[in-house]
């Protein structure tokens, strides 16, 4: 059963966290298909001071793996594009390993790849994150021609959920962790890049939908939303 909280019991878990002055975030809760909640916490920007508000613009990394599948999808739904096709199909100039790896395996991370920023690591291995600059889609592609396949090993590649035991096997499709939360069924995935941190928590059958974008990496945007989910779900 769902419980409708006030708007000050979800502002209660967001306000203590940063002052007006400092990097925060922003906080969106839906329910049955309406927004309950729209917030910004914190600044955008510490040279203008300007506050984060429902327009600001975030870094999302991984939150936009949903998106990215979706459009493929699309693509498939117009028959321009098949989940069975092949890498090299797609980018003629992939290695010979791109001949084994299909669209299906890409959206479900079952390619054997390194993840880009594995590689990142090593190449800038002892410097601070300062000091790593953003890497654009071109240079991740440049990254990915010069890796020799992996194992797939699904657990080690993917931080496990809040009610997964270490080491246990995780569901994930298309861009979503599919996993439930004290019961309820859930589709989620969270984002992390240099200075940002995202998530998304969605309960279908509950029609609720909470989102966290944070412009600073101390803050855990993901047990932040689930503390928000506490409030609904019973």
């Amino acid at each position: 059963m769902l419980l409708l909280p006030s708007t000050k019991e979800i502002a209660a878990i967001f306000t203590p966290l940063v002052s007006r002055q400092e990097p925060g975030l922003a906080v969106l809760v839906r329910l049955n298909g309406r927004t309950l909640f729209k917030r910004g916490y914190g600044s955008r920007d510490l040279r203008s001071g300007a506050a984060i508000d429902a327009h600001s613009n975030f870094r999302l990394a991984s939150c936009t793996k949903q998106f990215t599948a979706m459009a493929v999808m699309l693509l498939i739904h117009d028959g321009k594009l098949r989940l069975d096709e092949k890498l090299t199909d797609v980018f003629p100039d992939s290695p010979a390993y791109g001949r084994e790896v299909t669209i299906r395996n890409l959206l479900n991370h079952t390619s054997g790849l390194v993840a880009y920023e594995d590689l990142m690591d090593k190449t800038y291995a002892g410097k601070l994150w300062q000091e790593i600059p953003q890497i654009s889609d071109a240079g991740v592609l440049e990254l990915m021609e010069q890796q020799a396949l992996t194992p797939v090993e699904m657990p080690g590649g993917f931080r496990s959920s809040s009610e997964s035991a270490a080491g246990a096997s995780i569901k994930y499709g298309f861009g979503w962790f599919l996993d439930p939360y004290h019961g309820h069924a859930r589709m989620w995935h969270y984002g992390e890049s240099i200075g940002f941190r995202s998530v998304i928590e969605r309960f279908p059958a509950d029609r609720l939908t909470i989102i966290i974008l944070a412009n600073r990496t101390d803050l855990d945007p993901s047990s932040l939303a689930l503390k928000v989910a506490d409030i609904f779900l019973h």
